[in-house]
């Protein structure tokens, strides 16, 4: 557990558990593929290999998937308590 004051503020978290640890790399690995599988559709897109309308659907797909992964992560990080 871990405890920080500033200003009258006081934040308190404890520390993160391995399997905490692990979800967090997992994480990380999810949002990085996502991103490079955005940029490859980008550069198809530049290469005209696929239209707007197949870029917009599969762009949109990414995204949601996206803030899947960081919703899903939102419940499992470790929180801050403000007193």
């Amino acid at each position: 557990m871990a405890t920080a004051t500033s200003g009258g503020q006081t934040a308190t978290m404890a520390f993160a558990t391995i399997p905490q640890v692990a979800y967090w790399d997992r994480h990380q690995l999810t949002i990085e593929i996502l991103r490079v599988e955005l940029f490859d559709l980008l550069a198809k897109r530049g290469r005209e290999e696929i239209g707007i309308a197949e870029y917009d659907a599969k762009a949109a797909c990414i995204r949601d998937l996206a803030a899947q992964a960081i919703a899903l992560w939102d419940t499992q990080k470790p929180v801050i308590v403000w007193t």
